[in-house]
């Protein structure tokens, strides 16, 4: 509650706060996510190296539990999709209330997402032909097959990379006109923690290809990847920092709305409720 000419004032969250108190949100459930993604690919290195070929009750114990992980995994990135949505969404509504440079950085953002948008569909369509690729003709079933030629993969590689990179440059930019130059050097690592975690776990999944018959399948070719997801995992811990500090300045009024540009005055009207004391008669 604020004062204003000895008249007590209640003054909402902007457009902008509201998105990134969700964006925040997200991130949080990112880091759970990529904790127990890591989880997982530990407990299947285990799994794997215990298959002997005879049963086990203790080895179907941990494959259900894995999957029970993986499904949890699979619920949180789809709620994370959702808050994530929502929450740039409210960034970009409210990409006028705190000057030009902000308008100028969420424009770019938008831009990011709308190539995060056709990387996805991309990625997806590159996933399907590879499976069909990888099948074979299925009228002899000598030539079915599940391991993905080198061709697709190296493209889904590089569609994945560029499309984390979107996604990471989308978060670096909707805050990037809010953090303080002594705070800059945290956004750079972020961004470059998580694209060196993308990468490098692309590069090694060419290099180091997991195997489709599980004799064959070497157990320690999924520490690269849980390296990588460690890179990134701290990646999004120096976002959530990054984040809740300006949230933080947002929501305590320290960085201040635009209040009097053409643009911001229909939030003025809608987010500023002046106390008035009932008629006396």
């Amino acid at each position: 509650m604020n004062s204003y000419l000895g008249t007590p004032t209640f003054a909402m969250e902007t457009q902008t706060a509201k998105g990134i108190r969700g964006l925040a949100n997200t991130i949080t459930i990112g880091i759970v996510a990529a904790i127990l993604a890591m989880i997982m690919a530990v407990a299947a290195i285990a799994i794997v190296g215990r298959v002997t070929g005879t049963y086990d009750t203790n080895l179907l114990a941990s494959a259900i539990g894995v999957l029970a992980l993986l499904c949890g995994l699979v619920a949180l990135y789809l709620v994370m999709i959702i808050l994530a949505i929502i929450g740039f969404w409210g960034v970009y509504k409210g990409r006028t209330e705190y000057g030009i440079a902000h308008e100028r950085d969420v424009g770019r953002a938008m831009t990011f997402f709308i190539a995060a948008v056709v990387l996805f569909f991309a990625s997806l369509g590159v996933s399907l032909a590879s499976e069909a690729a990888a099948l074979g003709d299925l009228s002899n079933p000598s030539d079915v097959t599940f391991t993905p030629s080198p061709v697709f993969s190296a493209v889904s590689a590089v569609i994945g990379t560029l499309f984390s990179v979107m996604v990471v440059l989308i978060l670096y930019y909707l805050v990037k006109a809010f953090t303080p130059p002594e705070k800059q050097n945290l956004g750079i690592a972020a961004v470059g923690l998580y694209v060196l975690g993308t990468v490098l776990s692309g590069v090694l999944n060419l290099a180091f290809p997991i195997s489709s018959n599980i004799a064959d399948f070497n157990p320690w070719r999924l520490v690269p990847g849980i390296v990588s997801g460690l890179l990134g995992m701290i990646s999004l811990v120096l976002f959530l920092v990054l984040y809740r500090d300006v949230y933080r300045r947002l929501k305590s009024h320290q960085i201040k709305p635009v209040w009097g540009t053409m643009a911001a005055q229909y939030p003025l009207q809608a987010q500023e409720y002046r106390w008035q004391p009932p008629p006396s008669y």
